[in-house]
């Protein structure tokens, strides 16, 4: 049985301040750090057969934990059509 886990990316400064930041590559607030701890905590025994990711760095960051054992990864790109 297959199972699909979606995990958003940890807060960042921009969202702290509930500001919107679409395609631009903001870093996470200190909050958004902390998140970070909590999910690599959460993730750490589950085995992923892929992970996609976006490319900004909030989003790296949240893929890297969950790829952090051996898997397939994929970055999307960011086009036209995606946005």
């Amino acid at each position: 049985m297959a199972i699909l886990v979606l995990v958003r990316h940890a807060q960042t400064i921009w969202n702290a301040e509930e500001r919107w930041q679409g395609q631009t590559d903001i870093p996470l607030s200190p909050e958004g750090e902390v998140e970070v701890g909590h999910l690599a905590r959460r993730l750490a025994r589950e085995r992923f057969d892929l992970v996609v990711m976006g490319r900004h760095a909030r989003g790296r960051i949240a893929g890297s934990i969950a790829s952090s054992a051996p898997c397939t990864v994929v970055t999307m790109p960011i086009t036209p059509q995606s946005r």
